[in-house]
């Protein structure tokens, strides 16, 4: 699919998007998707291009490093480095953050993106919700979604009011336990991280398990050892198989500007856990920033443990202070690639998340 480029205001990079182009409805949803680690923002394709149809507009957005977007420099490459200070990631995670809110802010502006607009029933209550936006992350892109959001403080205030009054919810879809500081637990492998791999083995072996379907005994017990950790099941093919060679080589990005990535994994959980923490659980703050924002924690049935760990992680939270700070959702029979191997039911469960249909 043809990509497109949007100047951020501030720093002058590019970032690459798909656009699915507006719905002929009036007070239609945007959703801005954010992608994960070696697929990038084309791995959406599918949603992108059923999303006319059903008054929702895509925008799938290419994280800096990947096809079309500004290269991360070779200094802030230094920010991966297991010697950087916690400041120096900080700094990263906090500048990628200002980033995609300046694309969303400066998108709307562009694009004359149709705003929240609350409707009345004939008594004058409350009936409907139509416009606004929404934010999706997907597996490694819920870190860039917590970046993005956390970072509100950060943007002049026009941003913060245009972007704030308008987010309607973000969705976290299937994200890695390690953004959690989930422990690994015994039986998972990790081939991106086992060092008999060179990195570009351990990635592609890495795309086929976690484009797999998995038997999991059970995803309710909030015990790990009734999850399935390494083999896929049968069930189904893996989504990679479902995937031309063409469609691979758009999708699937490793190269010097990916591959650090996976080295940082395990080294930016403090800065991952203050955004968590600040975003999911100050309501004071919510309140401030986004008064309209829902948060939704979403998860294959059948995806990697990692994702449904996670969500027993968030659960445990958001009950350990109450709960009513997010919500959740589990998709039957899917996998960590829905958008891929079930698009229609995708998009259905987006409408239903944000819109309440």
């Amino acid at each position: 699919m043809n990509m497109r480029k949007l100047i951020v205001p501030s720093s002058g990079i590019e970032l690459a998007y798909i656009d699915s182009g507006a719905p002929s409805q009036e007070g239609y949803l945007t959703i801005f998707l954010l992608h994960g680690l070696f697929f990038n923002g084309a791995v959406f394709e599918k949603v992108v291009k059923l999303a006319p149809d059903n008054s929702i507009r895509i925008v799938a957005i290419n994280r800096r490093g990947y096809p079309g977007s500004t290269p991360i420099s070779q200094a802030d490459l230094l920010a991966y480095s297991p010697d950087a200070t916690d400041e120096a990631r900080s700094k990263f995670f906090d500048e990628r953050g200002v980033e995609f809110l300046e694309f969303i802010d400066t998108f709307i502006v562009n694009e004359k993106l149709p705003p929240i607009s609350h409707g009345d029933d004939s008594e004058g209550k409350p009936s409907s919700t139509t416009g606004g936006v929404a934010l999706l992350g997907w597996s490694l892109g819920c870190a860039s979604a917590l970046t993005t959001l956390a970072n509100i403080e950060k943007v002049p205030k026009p941003v913060q009011e245009r972007v704030g009054r308008n987010l309607r919810g973000c969705i976290f879809l299937d994200p890695p336990s390690i953004l959690f500081n989930v422990p690994i637990p015994p039986g998972l492998w990790i081939p991106i991280s086992d060092v008999q791999f060179d990195v570009d083995t351990g990635a592609s072996f890495f795309a086929y398990l976690i484009t797999s379907y998995y038997t999991h005994a059970s995803i309710n017990s909030y015990s790990p050892s009734t999850l399935t950790h390494i083999i896929p099941s049968t069930h189904r093919v893996p989504s990679i198989f479902e995937m031309t060679p063409s469609q691979q080589a758009d999708i699937i990005t490793i190269d010097e500007q990916t591959k650090p990535e996976v080295q940082f994994l395990p080294l930016w959980v403090k800065q991952d856990l203050e955004y968590y923490e600040k975003v999911c659980f100050d309501r004071e703050w919510r309140k401030k920033y986004f008064p309209s924002l829902d948060l939704t924690f979403v998860v294959g049935e059948m995806g990697p443990s990692a994702a449904i760990m996670s969500l027993w992680r968030v659960q445990a939270d958001n009950n350990k202070r109450g709960g009513g700070f997010v919500n959740h959702k589990v998709l039957k029979g899917m996998n960590h690639f829905p958008h891929w191997d079930e698009p229609q039911a995708t998009l259905d469960m987006l409408k239903e998340v944000v819109e309440g249909k």
